[in-house]
């Protein structure tokens, strides 16, 4: 637990002061220019910092913490505290390879549903697939006396994380359009980055129930 707080405050600490040190491109700097699709002034306003005071930015961001939370909390809780006693360490490679063969068979079909329901309901979806995970945890045996049922909390995380690496990727692309997509996909990166490294340190802290409560209530927000 030591290592594990040291590195994530050192990843917390290098986040920040990239947030200190680093600045947006000026507006008169072209960048890359001489290409034949060179960015022009007027889009290089549309740098990583410009897009923070746009709360859409921050809105949208919701799956993405979710994410990574609900992501740390199997990795660091989950897997060592509950499957591995029940079922063995070799179940755990197993389990985590279900949640990228979820990911994969439902990409599609949410891609097609999000298109003709719209991505409102795609996105329901996702956040019912983040609650699970912590609720399944929280208010039943599945974790602790469940055996091979455990794999619904697996499918039910690659369910959402089908989502966010598509519908929600789509989203982003029709809120932030034109130049300032890139700032909008950095930031995402950027957010998932964060929460991964403040939520390493807060295990090391914080309580299991405090930090599966904290899932849920992202989730659902």
């Amino acid at each position: 637990w030591t290592i594990l707080a040291l590195w994530s405050g050192i990843a917390t600490f290098l986040a920040m002061a990239f947030f200190v040190f680093v600045r947006d491109v000026p507006a008169s700097q072209e960048v890359h220019s001489g290409t034949p699709d060179a960015y022009k002034a007027q889009d290089a306003k549309y740098g990583f910092f410009s897009l923070w005071s746009d709360l859409k930015l921050w809105l949208l961001a919701f799956p993405i913490f979710s994410s990574s939370l609900i992501g740390a909390v199997l990795i660091n809780i989950v897997n060592p505290d509950y499957v591995v006693p029940m079922l063995g360490k070799s179940s755990v490679c197993a389990l985590l390879a279900i949640v990228s063969i979820t990911g994969v068979v439902l990409a599609k079909p949410y891609s097609f549903l999000s298109g003709k329901a719209g991505n409102g309901v795609v996105m329901a979806i996702c956040s019912a697939s983040f609650a699970v995970v912590p609720a399944l945890v929280l208010f039943s045996p599945v974790c602790t006396s469940g055996g091979w049922w455990v794999v619904l909390v697996y499918i039910s995380f690659g369910s959402a994380r089908a989502v966010v690496e598509g519908t929600c990727r789509a989203v982003f692309a029709e809120y932030f359009p034109g130049p300032k997509l890139d700032a909008a996909y950095a930031n995402a990166t950027f957010q998932e980055g964060i929460v991964f490294a403040i939520i390493d340190l807060a295990i090391t802290m914080l309580s299991q129930g405090l930090l599966m409560k904290a899932a849920l209530a992202c989730a659902v927000a």
